[in-house]
């Protein structure tokens, strides 16, 4: 994978077995932050955020791709893959739309709490040495008038849910992170999905405020999408070949059968209750 820091988070819905936390310093100074927006991102014109997720920087029609021609990102990075983005149009003219708002609302309510640790950070500009621990959180948390998160709030680590720790780096007032699996629990169309997420990525950069702005992306399979069009509630059968035919990454099988997606996130400072 191009350009990505060496550092590797697991999350506890992954898929594998154990593996051994690196520590830089388990005494260093810890700062969390929790996700307070995810919105899907756009393309423009075959610029969006995303990653390269294949190792690949594919032309049109060329099979290693799936057929699909890579992107670039808004920095000039090519070889990003992002095929969600190209339904998204499709998905903003049907109630997938409300899957957006529906994110606020689960973030607001404290049903989707995803927590990002960073420790012993000297500092964003050059660190070689960068503890990072991905959780997530529970109970229902401060909002402002506005619905959004509150920032600095004490939060529950999830009961059921573990955090791992790893060893990463950060260069030039940024840190990016690869290869994790995690489920990503969304509601679209008025179905609940634990979305299966592999190869995915955190790439994060500190805002001036304290806060944090970043990409997620990875890659789910095509049959928990096509498995929401067949509901009779949903009544989308008619976009299920569309979005089959969007797969652009191989799995694990070797096939065509997977959608490489990204999410713009932001953060906010927070407090873990065992910190």
């Amino acid at each position: 994978m191009r350009a990505l820091l060496p550092f590797v988070l697991l999350l506890a819905a992954c898929n594998g077995g154990e593996v051994e936390p690196q520590v830089c310093d388990a005494s260093a100074p810890r700062q969390t932050y929790v996700i307070s927006a995810l919105s899907f991102a756009r393309r423009d014109a075959g610029v969006v955020d995303g990653f390269d997720l294949d190792g690949l920087d594919t032309a049109q029609g060329d099979p290693d791709g799936c057929g699909h021609a890579d992107l670039v990102s808004p920095d000039g990075v090519p070889g990003i893959d992002n095929n969600f983005s190209a339904l998204v149009p499709i998905l903003e003219s049907t109630e997938a739309v409300a899957a957006e708002s529906l994110i606020a609302q689960s973030i607001a309510s404290g049903e989707l709490l995803i927590t990002l640790t960073l420790g012993d950070v000297d500092n964003w500009v050059a660190d070689d040495c960068v503890d990072l621990t991905v959780g997530r959180a529970e109970g229902v948390p401060l909002v402002g008038p506005d619905g959004v998160l509150l920032d600095h709030q004490t939060l529950a680590p999830h009961s059921t849910i573990a955090s791992v720790s790893t060893m990463g780096a950060a260069d030039d007032l940024q840190i990016t992170g690869g290869d994790l699996a995690f489920n990503l629990p969304l509601d679209v169309l008025n179905a609940e999905l634990d979305f299966e997420v592999s190869r995915g990525v955190f790439q994060l950069q500190k805002r001036y405020d304290g806060a944090i702005t970043g990409v997620m992306g990875g890659m789910i399979p095509i049959r928990q999408i096509v498995e929401i069009l067949e509901r009779d509630d949903v009544n989308l059968q008619s976009f299920i070949p569309i979005v089959q035919a969007t797969a652009d990454v191989r799995g694990d099988s070797g096939t065509c059968d997977s959608l490489s997606l990204a999410f713009e996130l932001e953060a906010l400072p927070a407090w873990l209750a065992e910190e």
